[in-house]
């Protein structure tokens, strides 16, 4: 769980890393998730179009019919498999000013889960996640996935 003063350095990171990704070089257009002013509705909706452009025209005699083909993808604990190295990767290929990348890499350092066991205690170095909480979880697989995303699929 996050103390005080983590939850108000998370939303100062946060807050500089939204002013990143919603700007016109930010996330990719296609990205609705976690995102202000977007919505499953708006990529449902944006689904449907590409379908019925694709379907549009006639099939014979050198149509113009295309096919459409969706693929849906369901991570497992996202925010918790979302490694540290590709979020710090991501953000540098975005141009993300230095001093913010540091703060960040330094926020996320040095990370360890200790536990007891039926053999004892012990700790495990964490390198992927963030803390139970956490405001950056959705920012953070945004940044990360946004690579996926800005692939076009239209010219396949």
């Amino acid at each position: 769980m996050l103390d005080t003063a983590g939850k108000i350095l998370e939303r100062i990171i946060y807050d500089r890393l939204e002013a990143i990704t919603e700007s016109p070089e930010g996330l990719s257009d296609h990205l609705y998730g976690f995102r202000k002013r977007r919505s499953t509705i708006n990529a449902i909706e944006s689904v449907i179009a590409i379908a019925r452009e694709a379907i549009a025209g006639k099939r014979w005699n050198r149509g113009t019919k295309k096919y459409c083909t969706v693929m849906t993808l369901d991570v497992k604990n996202a925010f918790n498999s979302s490694r540290w190295n590709s979020i710090h990767a991501a953000l540098r290929w975005m141009r993300t000013p230095e001093y913010l990348l540091r703060i960040i890499s330094s926020y996320l350092s040095v990370r360890v889960l200790d536990y007891d066991s039926d053999d004892g205690t012990g700790s495990y170095r964490v390198t992927a996640g963030v803390p139970q909480g956490s405001v950056l979880g959705p920012i953070g697989w945004n940044v990360m996935y946004d690579a996926v995303l800005s692939l076009n699929f239209r010219d396949f």
